[in-house]
């Protein structure tokens, strides 16, 4: 694996974690509706207060994310975590959970 970067998202990789929820059938939940749609993304990046939205990126391709919803001032809720099968057991699921947690310690969840 090469150079692996775990930051917050921008509006601007909104379509990209788009294309990634696309692409695999784990995220559907029916026929019609097999992944969040690209406003709904670009919402929780731009509603920080309320959302955590996390990517993992090796040679600046986004490889995984993970979405945390915040729930109250005292609890959080994962709603999705992906990380394309190329990338599993290199450690970047795991760089991004260290983010989140990090994240969460820092608002006190």
């Amino acid at each position: 694996m090469k150079k692996l970067a775990v930051r917050h998202a921008a509006e601007k990789d909104a379509e990209k974690i788009y294309r990634l929820g696309m692409m695999t059938r784990d995220f559907a939940v029916s026929r019609h509706i097999k992944f969040y749609q690209k406003d709904e993304i670009a919402e929780w990046i731009r509603n920080k207060e309320n959302n955590i939205l996390i990517v993992a990126e090796v040679n600046s391709r986004i490889v995984g994310f993970v979405y945390c919803k915040i729930m109250s001032r005292h609890w959080a809720m994962v709603d999705n975590f992906y990380v394309l099968p190329k990338f599993r057991k290199e450690g970047v699921g795991t760089a991004i959970e260290e983010v989140l947690l990090a994240e969460l310690r820092r608002r006190s969840i």
